[in-house]
């Protein structure tokens, strides 16, 4: 394969392609060795190889090649919106992100789109959590590096010193993530806590030596590595909420638990936890997610992809099967905005995608623009406009 070609692909991959070179490398695409050579590299990727157990790759890049002569008819008049939505269309299939709408081959490029933004200073969430300590005092560990006989801060994580309570009456604190942030907690039986945006979590700074290891997730979403129970002498772990308890004896798990949610998912990634809610009790297995619906307290037991429970973890929002809505949610806390549905119907459209969390708010809005699914959007302040 020529050198030229390679380069395309790889500038098509890195997102440094510009109009002109991929008008070329639309048609060094007709060769079956540079087809070739792109279906090696596609696969090299994490989230495209997802992507591929979704959808056929030949069929993808007929697609692909149609949506760019259609958007190329349609864009002349705006270069700069459409480069943006190249890269939407590039990251679609091959980089950093990709977003599937169900109608998104069926339709055809109408009127050119139009967003407004008004000086925007929307930014993607990053670390950033507040301490509260039993007397009530507040320590900001976004901007206070810490250490301590019984405690370090990084101002990425908080790590506890391994030990027992001296006394047999815990001190407990709390550690709240914002909209906008997200933080990691190492308890000081050595359990890892991964917390996401608005989440608010109560913990003993110390376990009582063969007593149930307790923390309270008092809303939000958690991803749990638990300390085996081997090395606390067998002592149990328990993950309380408002309505229901998960006990585990050494495993990991992700709890979703949010305010605005009418469900608490509990989904089992390695090991074993039993949930309690009443008088309903069940034992998960691994890639099991139970769903607890707040609203006539019943749950539902189905199986799982635990890559897309648990994706916010490695920095990427995964959302299958998902509504608009509640992809609105999950931006809404991680980027601390409001987005506004202007037409209610858009509310349901249904995606299947990955997009990293590093990405801007305006390149997410312009990658689901790029699927027809919506005409366009309108930012003022940190209030979003969906058309």
């Amino acid at each position: 394969m020529a050198i030229q070609a390679l380069r395309l692909i790889v500038k098509y991959f890195t997102r440094q392609a510009s109009l002109s070179e991929l008008d070329k490398l639309s048609e060094k695409m007709k060769d079956p060795h540079t087809r070739e050579e792109f279906e090696n590299y596609a696969k090299i990727n994490f989230i495209i190889d997802y992507n591929i157990k979704k959808f056929n790759t030949a069929k993808s890049r007929e697609q692909l090649l149609a949506f760019i002569d259609r958007e190329k008819q349609a864009s002349r008049l705006r270069r700069a919106v459409h480069l943006m939505k190249y890269a939407a269309v590039l990251l679609l299939f091959c980089g950093g992100a990709y977003l599937v709408y169900e109608g998104f081959y069926e339709k055809t490029s109408g009127s050119i789109t139009t967003t407004t933004i008004e000086v925007s200073n929307i930014k993607p969430g990053s670390d950033k959590a507040i301490l509260t300590l039993q007397d009530g005092s507040h320590v900001d560990l976004t901007t206070e590096n810490i250490t301590t006989a019984t405690l370090k801060n990084n101002g990425k994580t908080l790590s506890y010193n391994d030990r027992y309570a001296d006394d047999t009456t815990p001190v407990y604190n709390y550690i709240t993530i914002p909209r906008g942030g997200q933080f990691q907690i190492k308890l000081s039986d050595g359990t890892r806590v991964w917390l996401n945006s608005e989440t608010k979590l109560k913990y003993p700074e110390a376990f009582i030596k063969g007593e149930t290891r307790s923390v309270e997730l008092l809303y939000g979403e958690a991803y749990f590595d638990v300390a085996p129970a081997s090395r606390h002498t067998g002592t149990k772990f328990r993950v309380i909420h408002p309505s229901q308890e998960i006990e585990v004896l050494g495993t990991e798990f992700n709890v979703r638990a949010y305010r605005d949610e009418s469900h608490i998912a509990t989904t089992l990634v390695a090991g074993k936890v039993a949930i309690s809610t009443g008088d309903i009790h069940y034992i998960l297995s691994p890639n099991e997610k139970a769903s607890l619906d707040l609203r006539d307290h019943k749950m539902d037991i189905s199986v799982t992809d635990v890559s897309d429970e648990i994706s916010w973890k490695k920095g990427i929002f995964s959302f299958t099967g998902m509504s608009l809505e509640a992809i609105a949610k999950v931006l809404n806390r991680w980027y601390d905005i409001q987005i506004i549905f202007t037409n209610p119907e858009l509310r349901n459209v249904k995606f299947n995608g990955m997009i990293s969390k590093k990405e801007n708010i305006e390149e997410i809005l312009n990658l689901i623009v790029s699927t027809n699914s919506i005409n366009a959007y309108e930012i003022k302040n940190k209030h979003v406009y969906i058309k």
